[in-house]
C-alpha cells in the first residue's frame, strides 16, 4: 500500500529554520536499486534553509530580507523567497523567512569576474550578476501550535501558480550581502 510519511526537522543549534518534508513509503528494498531515489538503501536528501543570523561561506553572495505584508511592519512568517537571474531566469538560490518574516538567502557560485556578453558598450568583465527576488506567502504552511511547518518542496511546486510579491532587483556579487 503506497502511502507517505511527514516528518519535520529541527535544528537545535538554530543555524537552520524547521521545516517539513513528505517521503512516499514504501522505499524500494531491492539492494540492486540503490542508484534510485526511491531507495530503501540511499538517505533522504532534505535541503534546509539558513537562519537569518547563519554563517555564510566563502565567497557567497548573500541577501539578507525583511519580508512584510503590503506598507506594514508586520513580517510574514515562512514567507518563500526565490532568486533567478535576469539575463536567463535560472534559479540561482532559494531560502525562507523565519517566525518573524526575516530571511538570508544565500547563492553559491556566483563568480569572482566573469567576461561580460551581454554588451558591447561596457566593460568586458563583470564582477557582479544582475538578478530578480520574489516572494510568496501561504498563510496555511505555518502554524506552530498545530505543528505544521512549511514544506519548501511543495511552496515551489505551487510558486507560479499562486500570487506573490513583486520583483525587486539586486546585483549580487561573491562574498557581498545586500541587505533590504
Amino acid at each position: 500500500i503506497a502511502t507517505s510519511v511527514t516528518l519535520t526537522v529541527h535544528d537545535r543549534g538554530r543555524g537552520y529554520l524547521s521545516r517539513q518534508v513528505v517521503v512516499a513509503l514504501p522505499r524500494n528494498p531491492d539492494p540492486a536499486d540503490i542508484v534510485h531515489d526511491d531507495s530503501l538503501f540511499r538517505a533522504v536528501d532534505v535541503p534546509l534553509y539558513p537562519a537569518p543570523a547563519g554563517a555564510l561561506g566563502v565567497g557567497w553572495a548573500a541577501l539578507r530580507l525583511g519580508i512584510k505584508r503590503g506598507a506594514t511592519d508586520q513580517g510574514l512568517p515562512y514567507a518563500y523567497v526565490r532568486v533567478v537571474r535576469d539575463d536567463d531566469d535560472e534559479l540561482l538560490g532559494v531560502g525562507m523567512a523565519d517566525h518573524r518574516g526575516e530571511a538570508l538567502v544565500t547563492i553559491a557560485g556566483i563568480p569572482v569576474t566573469s567576461w561580460n556578453t551581454t554588451s558591447t558598450t561596457t566593460s568586458p568583465v563583470v564582477s557582479s550578476v544582475a538578478a530578480r527576488v520574489t516572494a510568496f506567502f501561504d498563510p496555511t504552511a505555518y502554524d506552530e501550535r498545530a505543528g505544521r511547518w512549511p514544506d519548501p518542496d511543495a511552496l515551489e511546486k505551487t510558486f507560479a501558480t499562486l500570487a506573490h510579491s513583486a520583483e525587486e532587483s539586486f546585483d549580487l556579487a561573491s562574498g557581498h550581502a545586500e541587505a533590504r
